[in-house]
């Protein structure tokens, strides 16, 4: 469900779980908007290795899975480096939109054990009781 959808839907107020990719050029409103509604915010972040830290290199044709929009590349040390300093900007933006608003924030890895998340990630913010 896109994170609009999800932030306009008529939930009771709660807790309430975002796991994006962080990606949605409407997350920031979305995330007023359930703050707005009372909602205590708990927003994950899950990025795969490869978002993190490509490891490519030479002429490509990146595809948006999600868009299939594709957007043709020369990936180069230099263009690694500023997607990586955007990419740094653009979860800290994430994370400061968080704070202001109360939300909880959490990043994680697509492959990181759901045990590891729970114990070393949400329990330490005082989502999880022990």
């Amino acid at each position: 469900m896109p994170v609009c959808r999800f932030a306009w839907a008529n939930l009771p107020t709660g807790m309430a779980f975002l796991l994006t990719d962080g990606l949605d050029e409407h997350l920031t409103n979305a995330l007023r908007t359930l703050a707005s509604r009372r909602h205590e915010l708990v927003v994950m972040q899950i990025l795969s290795e490869v978002e993190l830290d490509p490891d490519l290199e030479g002429d490509l044709k990146l595809i948006d899975a999600e868009t299939g929009e594709a957007l043709e590349i020369t990936a180069t040390g230099g263009v690694l480096t500023e997607y990586r300093k955007r990419l740094n900007a653009h979860c800290e933006a994430i994370t400061n939109t968080c704070r202001r608003l109360g939300a909880l924030y959490l990043q994680v890895r697509n492959n990181q054990p759901l045990e590891e998340i729970l114990l070393r990630g949400l329990r330490p913010m005082g989502v999880l009781c022990d």
